[in-house]
């Protein structure tokens, strides 16, 4: 079984506080990958599309993969 979660947070303090809780849980029924936090800059992602910007803000991405 595989399971992919995104996780977006305002702050790097925060994305940071879910990586760091996600690593030091050991589940050794599960390959777990965590990566992140990253930035993500709605101005470079959207640059050459502006109306699909509209209503967005920059946020942290944590990603976490799971597989059993």
């Amino acid at each position: 079984m595989h399971s992919k979660k995104e996780y977006r947070f305002d702050t790097e303090a925060e994305a940071q506080a879910l990586v760091d809780k996600i690593k030091s849980y050991n589940d050794p029924s599960a390959d777990t990958y965590v990566r992140g936090p990253s930035f993500m800059d709605i101005d470079k992602i959207f640059h050459s599309m502006p109306w699909a910007k509209e209503g967005q803000k920059n946020y942290w991405l944590v990603t976490v993969e799971t597989y059993r």
